[in-house]
C-alpha cells in the first residue's frame, strides 16, 4: 500500500474519538454483500455508493475479532521507569508516542519515524516539570488552533504542556491547581464537542469521576465538576469512551472490587452520566487498561489484567447485543511478553493492519500488538467500482472495507463483516432470476448455491410445457420387431 494511503487510514483511526463533519458534496460509501458464504464460494459485491471518483476495496483487512500478534519492544533507549500511560500522536509525517513514568516522575517522548509499526528511532526524557512524586499518570496530546497541547494528571494538579506548532519542540509547562476535589487523578481522555474541549478523569483513591470543561481552548484553565461514583465505581482507574448510534458511553475499570462500570452520557459529553455496574466481566484479578473501537459497525474491546500471578493478561471484550447489553470476557493469555500490563494506547490502523501498544510496569517495557490482515481471500484488494468476484479459502469472520475518494476532503469509508463457514456434506443448487423479461433485454441470474467447485448452466433447455416436435428415425440396425416399450440409459465413460 502506498504511503499516502497509509497516512490517511492512520488519521481515520482518530475518528473513533474526534468525529469530523459529514463528507462534502453528498459522497456516500455503501455496498451490498452477502452476510454468510461457504468456503470457496464466489462472493459478489455490488457498489451502491453515490458520488466519488476513486474506490479502494480490501476484503481481508486486519480486524479485532482475530487474535493479535504481539512483540515486546523492550525499554527503548532505557528511558522508561515504572511506565504508566501511553498516547500516540501523529504530527505531519512523524509518529510520536508519549509515556508517563511514575518512577522518575517524568514524561518521555518517542519518535517512531513515519509509522507506529516502527520501534522508536529516537527518544527524549522531557523531565518532570515540577510534578509530585509517584502520581504522574494519565496523558493526552492534542492539536488546538495550530498548537500542540499536552495534558498530564498529577495527583491533585493538572500539568499543561505547550509544544507550540511542532511536537519536536521542548514544551513549556504550566501547573494548574491544586484542586481540592482531586485525589490521585488517574486516567484521562479529552474530546472536542461543538467547539468545546471536554475532558474526563478518574480519581482512584478519591473514588470519583471528574469532568474538565476547557471551553473553547485547551489554554484555558478548566472548570472541574465532581460527578461522584456513577455505576458504583470503586477505586476507578482506566476508562475508555465509545459513541454508538449517536450516544456516548464509557467503560470504567474498578480496581477496588474488580468490576466494570458502564456510564451513559446520552447525546452530549456535557451531560451528567447515569451508570450501571456490570460486575466481574472475566475472572481478571486486577482489571486495568481498556481499549474500545467501532470496527465494522460493531463495538469490540480489550482489557488488561494488572498482575504477575496469572497467565491471563489480556482479555477480549464482546458486546453481542451492543454496548448496552451484556459484556463477555475471553482470555487471550499473554501476548507479547506482557509483565504486569498497565494501560493501552489508542488503536491505530496502518494500511490493512491494526496496532495497539501497552505499558508493562513490572519490567519497564512496551508491548506492540498487531491485528494482521488475513491471507484467505483469493483477491485481497481492488480499485474497480464493482470489484471482481472472489472467495475465501478458510472459515472465519472477515472485514470487507470500501474507501471512496481516498485522500480527498470527500473521503468516506464503510465496512461490513462477512462470515465464512464450511459447506455441508451435500449441496442444493439454487439461483434467482426475473420471471419475465422483454425480448432483447439482459437477464441477470444470481447463483445462490453455497459451496461447490464446478457449475454447468443451460439457458435454453427443453420444457414439458412446450409442444413437442417429432422425427421418425426408422428401424436402427433393423433390430426392432413389433416394439412395445422403450427406455433410455446413459453410461458415463
Amino acid at each position: 500500500m502506498n504511503k499516502t494511503r497509509s497516512l490517511i487510514i492512520i488519521f481515520a483511526a482518530f475518528l473513533i474519538h474526534f468525529p469530523l463533519p459529514l463528507p462534502l458534496l453528498g459522497q456516500t460509501a455503501s455496498f451490498n454483500s452477502p452476510d454468510t458464504v461457504y468456503t470457496n464460494q464466489p462472493v459478489t459485491i455490488t457498489n451502491t455508493s453515490t458520488g466519488g471518483s476513486s474506490w479502494y476495496w480490501n476484503f481481508c483487512s486486519g480486524n479485532t475479532l482475530s487474535n493479535p500478534v504481539g512483540s515486546n519492544i523492550g525499554n527503548p533507549l532505557n528511558l522508561l521507569n515504572v511506565p504508566g500511560y501511553i498516547t500516540l500522536v501523529k504530527d505531519g509525517n512523524t509518529c510520536y508516542s508519549f509515556v508517563t513514568n511514575q518512577g522518575s516522575k517524568s514524561v518521555v517522548r518517542y519518535n517512531h519515524g513515519a509509522s507506529f509499526s516502527n520501534n522508536p528511532v529516537s527518544g527524549t526524557n522531557l523531565g518532570g516539570f515540577g510534578m509530585l512524586a509517584d502520581t504522574v499518570l494519565g496523558i493526552k496530546v492534542l492539536k488546538d488552533n495550530g498548537l500542540w497541547i499536552g495534558i498530564v494528571n498529577n495527583n491533585n494538579r493538572i500539568v499543561r504542556l505547550n509544544f507550540g506548532t511542532s511536537l519536536s519542540n521542548t514544551p513549556v509547562a504550566t501547573l494548574l491547581g491544586p484542586y481540592p476535589m482531586l485525589n490521585t487523578a488517574h486516567c484521562l481522555d479529552i474530546f472536542q464537542e461543538a467547539g468545546t474541549w471536554i475532558g474526563y478523569l478518574t480519581c482512584s483513591w478519591g473514588n470519583k469521576l471528574v469532568r474538565l470543561n476547557f471551553g473553547n481552548s485547551l489554554l484555558n484553565a478548566p472548570v472541574l465538576t465532581d460527578l461522584g461514583t456513577p455505576g458504583a465505581m470503586d477505586l476507578p482507574t482506566s476508562f475508555r469512551f465509545i459513541n454508538e448510534n449517536g450516544i456516548w458511553y464509557a467503560l470504567v475499570a474498578n480496581y477496588g472490587n474488580r468490576t466494570m462500570a458502564r456510564l451513559d452520557f446520552g447525546t452530549s459529553l456535557l451531560n451528567n452520566p447515569t451508570g450501571v455496574n456490570l460486575g466481574v466481566v472475566g475472572p481478571s484479578e486486577y482489571p486495568a487498561g481498556i481499549s474500545l473501537i467501532r470496527d465494522c459497525d460493531e463495538t469490540v474491546g480489550f482489557q488488561l489484567n494488572y498482575t504477575t500471578s496469572s497467565p491471563d493478561l489480556i482479555w477480549r471484550l464482546g458486546f453481542p447485543s451492543g454496548i448496552t447489553g451484556p459484556v463477555t470476557g475471553t482470555s487471550l493469555g499473554n501476548i507479547g511478553s506482557m509483565s504486569r500490563p498497565s494501560q493501552f494506547s489508542e488503536l491505530f490502523r496502518v494500511g490493512d493492519t491494526l496496532f495497539l501498544y501497552n505499558t508493562n510496569r513490572q519490567d519497564y517495557t512496551l508491548t506492540r500488538l498487531r491485528f494482521l490482515p488475513c491471507t484467505s481471500a483469493s483477491v485481497p484488494s481492488s480499485v474497480l467500482f464493482n470489484p471482481p468476484q472472489y472467495s475465501y479459502s478458510q472459515p472465519g469472520t472477515y472485514n470487507i472495507r470500501l474507501t471512496v475518494d481516498e485522500g480527498l476532503p470527500t473521503q468516506t469509508t464503510v465496512c461490513k463483516r462477512i462470515v465464512v463457514v464450511s459447506p455441508p456434506a451435500s449441496l442444493t443448487a439454487k439461483f434467482t432470476m426475473p420471471d419475465t423479461v422483454c425480448a432483447g433485454s439482459v437477464v441477470t441470474i444470481v447463483n445462490q448455491t453455497f459451496g461447490g467447485t464446478t457449475w454447468y448452466w443451460n439457458f435454453c433447455s427443453g420444457s414439458i410445457n412446450d409442444n413437442p416436435t417429432g422425427k421418425n428415425i426408422g428401424n436402427p440396425g433393423n433390430l426392432l420387431n413389433v416394439p412395445t416399450y422403450s427406455t433410455m440409459l446413459t453410461e458415463n465413460n
